[in-house]
């Protein structure tokens, strides 16, 4: 290599360190301002509070996995933290309140784990709602895919290191920790679906093949609409992974993201750590409530 050339390069090599390090350094400023927005902060309980004061009517939307309850290996043993169904029904007796549960849950598996009547239930990220019976889904497409997925990894399936949930018009592929064919098992699902018809979209740990055009924020302004009628109520939403931010871009109030170990939610005003402390969370708000109205 000539003097010339090698200066050349480690010129180019030197910009690049520097780009590096500017991201680094806007990435922990970022994290850094985030930290500081834990809603259970007395500042940022008083935004809160401020903002009941003023708002008479309140909706709030909460997310199941990872937010009422912490994750498990199997979907079935994940059950609400401990005095979480509780403090959800002293707010409920509010009339002031609607609360909506919303998962990526079947209606029915989201009901049997919460068991409460006064509240409203939103199934598959909101294609199963009470009075909403969504038109020209395809249910043996999906089943068209539970085979073919199974027929590609079957060994992996008999291991344990991937679980498909069949829930009639979507479908959830879980993985485990020692699944290693991440990357490869999203090039075959993308490359399966009829992207017509479905979308493909990731969370923790679980790939979704759903509906094209449906998510979390076409449900909350679709609860919207039924609730409060010809009203403004303020509204909050928790929940923990990709499929909420949807639901938070279009949310006109507070946001909260529920952390579990892993990055942070760009889109949520604040964050919770885990299941544990958005139990904390509504228990304060409860009181506050009392003392408000």
């Amino acid at each position: 290599m000539k003097i010339g050339d090698a200066f050349k390069l480690f010129k180019i090599q030197k910009i690049e360190v520097k780009i590096y390090s500017c991201y680094n350094i806007i990435n922990f400023i970022e994290r850094v301002i985030f930290m500081n927005k834990n809603i259970l902060k007395d500042e940022n309980f008083l935004k809160l509070e401020q903002k009941l004061k003023i708002n008479k009517n309140i909706l709030l939307f909460l997310d199941y996995d990872g937010t009422l309850s912490h994750f498990k290996k199997n979907p079935k043993t994940a059950y609400p933290v401990k005095g979480v169904k509780n403090i959800i029904k002293k707010i409920s007796e509010s009339k002031f309140i609607n609360i909506t549960v919303i998962s990526g849950r079947n209606l029915e598996d989201l009901k049997e784990k919460i068991k409460l009547n006064n509240i409203n239930y939103a199934g598959l990220h909101g294609l199963e709602m009470k009075d909403y019976n969504p038109k020209n889904l395809n249910q043996n497409e999906i089943k068209y895919y539970i085979n073919m997925i199974k027929e590609k990894y079957k060994e992996k399936i008999n291991k344990d290191q991937l679980y498909l949930e069949d829930k009639k018009f979507v479908l959830s592929i879980h993985y485990r920790n020692n699944f290693k064919e991440v990357k490869k098992l999203k090039n075959f699902i993308n490359n399966l679906v009829d992207k017509k018809q479905f979308e493909v979209m990731e969370g923790r740990k679980i790939i979704e093949i759903r509906p094209k055009g449906w998510d979390k924020g076409k449900a909350v302004k679709m609860i919207r609409k039924k609730s409060f009628i010809n009203q403004s109520p303020f509204e909050i939403y928790i929940g923990d992974d990709t499929t909420d931010e949807d639901a938070f871009s279009v949310i006109n109030g507070f946001s909260i993201y529920v952390k579990n170990e892993k990055e942070m939610s760009k889109q949520a005003d604040f964050f919770l750590n885990s299941p544990d402390e958005v139990y904390k969370f509504l228990n304060k708000f409860n009181n506050t409530l009392k003392n408000l109205r």
